[in-house]
């Protein structure tokens, strides 16, 4: 990269045969604009509200109930380095900068308050940085008559390899994940996807110069990503227990600045003799050429985050395949179309999983993937409707009821599976079971019993689907059966006593 740069330089500086070159150091601060987010509406009623700010300040809660101080703004700051070739004639110039940059962007966004953990809550706050590196290729103009004051255009690219975000009041890497800010029926949870580690963007801009003592530099210029976003995110929104509507946004810091650069001058050089440039034939080479390769192995390493000791015996599922870490934490995922993106799920007992995003790159050798794992520590037992439960126990969720032969769950059982909801969420290696039972009658025949225990099935099943849209990668982690009316809790033998029968319980599979 940095080659191109010189050569299309130089190339420049002799075609204008500009005679002065000069190298500057450019310290940068910059304050901007993060453009709102977009929000799409999946079902429900619209309920996010975009806002344009410049900084944010307040209290930031998270979903475990952390206060954080928040006093954060969209600014930036950098250091480029710019070699300048410029014409004494009439002081327009030539220039190729390259640098590194550091920005905190902000996007707030209002929904209606609710009530969580004795906060108000009121808005949806994304703060994120990025560090990275940016060069470009500029024209300046309007220096006649030795004037001081002056101006250009440059067009630039800025490629971010550490973006992290505000979580919890720590910053971190950008990943897949959810949370939920849902209580008492009523909040909000999201859910985000495709997580990127980099970002590539372009970076058109225009700005005067000033000549004097201290030169300064003061331009706008315009951010705009290529390729895919940060992260997808799906936001829904409670009222009652039951989600009002549904929305999703992707991630992407579109952003205009206004940049103050201080150019100081390191090196001159006034040229006196023409350049003479001589081109020297090709070398034609008869090497053979390889056959292009078609597909790439990744060996995987899977890390404890915190200690960095290997992870055995994570689960690593990709296109119905399944593939084990070993005792050093390594698994290799074989035969990829060079090009193929995707994501494998990860699973580890006692480890937060999910899925990780990949891209199979021709190269030689195997392409490394490191995953850093994070610990969550299993609990010995979980709290669900005020009960202590342990492994292998079980409860009746009752306010799950089922009007008599449907499968169909009512709003107060959708409040129910919310606490479920939230419980899979604060324990990734929870498993659980989920059981379908309904009452009978004394003269029911067999045939009777066997709809009966498809129908418990059926109930037991659209629990289990209520709960897996909400926690992602959930499906492998909740067993489900029906029993019909062969395990009842009382007999039959009163319409208030088949109503208690009718019910779904959870049992503890594995904490």
């Amino acid at each position: 990269m940095k080659k191109i740069y010189l050569l299309l330089f130089f190339y420049l500086v002799h075609l204008q045969s500009f005679s002065q070159i000069t190298i500057h150091l450019s310290p940068r601060y910059s304050s901007g604009l993060t453009v709102p987010l977009s929000y799409n509406l999946i079902k429900g009623q619209s309920f996010v509200t975009p806002e344009l700010v410049l900084k944010n300040e307040g209290t930031l809660i998270s979903s475990n109930g952390t206060q954080t101080a928040n006093d954060f703004r969209n600014d930036g700051f950098g250091l480029d380095v710019m070699f300048k070739s410029t014409n004494p004639n009439d002081g327009s110039a030539w220039a190729a900068t390259l640098g590194f940059f550091k920005q905190n962007h902000i996007q707030v966004s209002k929904i209606p308050t609710f009530s969580y953990k004795g906060y108000d809550l009121f808005s949806l706050v994304n703060i994120y940085r990025q560090i990275g590196i940016q060069g470009g290729i500029r024209r300046e103009f309007g220096f006649k008559n030795n004037g001081s004051t002056g101006y250009f255009i440059q067009m630039g690219a800025m490629y971010g390899f550490d973006i992290e975000s505000l979580n919890q009041g720590k910053w971190e890497n950008i990943q897949a994940g959810g949370q939920s800010f849902v209580e008492n029926g009523a909040g909000t949870s999201y859910i985000s996807s495709n997580a990127q580690t980099t970002l590539l963007m372009i970076t058109p801009e225009i700005g005067f110069v000033f000549k004097g003592l201290i030169g300064a530099e003061l331009s706008l210029s315009y951010q705009q990503p290529l390729g895919n976003p940060l992260s997808n995110e799906k936001i829904s929104y409670y009222r009652g227990g039951v989600i009002t509507g549904t929305e999703e946004t992707n991630i992407a810091p579109k952003s205009i600045w206004l940049n103050l650069r201080i150019p100081i001058k390191v090196y001159t050089h006034q040229k006196r003799t023409p350049v003479v440039y001589r081109q020297e034939p090709p070398i034609r080479r008869t090497e053979p050429v390889p056959p292009p390769q078609k597909f790439q192995n990744i060996c995987i390493t899977a890390r404890d985050k915190a200690t960095q000791k290997p992870v055995a015996g994570a689960k690593i599922t990709l296109d119905g395949k399944t593939y084990y870490t070993d005792r050093d934490g390594k698994a290799q995922l074989s035969d990829l179309r060079i090009g193929q993106k995707g994501a494998f799920d990860i699973q580890a007992q006692n480890y937060r999983g999910g899925y990780i995003d990949f891209e199979a790159i021709a190269q030689s050798g195997c392409q490394p993937l490191n995953l850093n794992l994070t610990f969550v520590q299993p609990p010995p037992s979980v709290i669900v409707n005020g009960k202590v439960l342990k492994k292998g126990e079980s409860i009746a969720l009752n306010a799950i009821q089922f009007e008599q032969s449907k499968s169909e769950l009512l709003p107060e059982g959708r409040a129910e599976l919310n606490k479920v909801v939230d419980l899979m969420n604060k324990y990734p290696s929870l498993t659980i079971e989920l059981s379908g039972h309904t009452s009978s009658f004394k003269e029911d025949t067999k045939e009777d019993n066997e709809a009966n225990v498809e129908l418990s099935q059926d109930r037991a099943e659209a629990c289990k689907m209520f709960i897996t849209n909400q926690v992602r990668g959930s499906e492998n982690r909740i067993k489900v059966i029906g029993y019909g009316p062969n395990k009842p809790l009382v007999p039959n033998t009163s319409e208030e006593n088949r109503k208690k029968n009718r019910r779904v319980e959870l049992k503890i599979e594995s904490l």
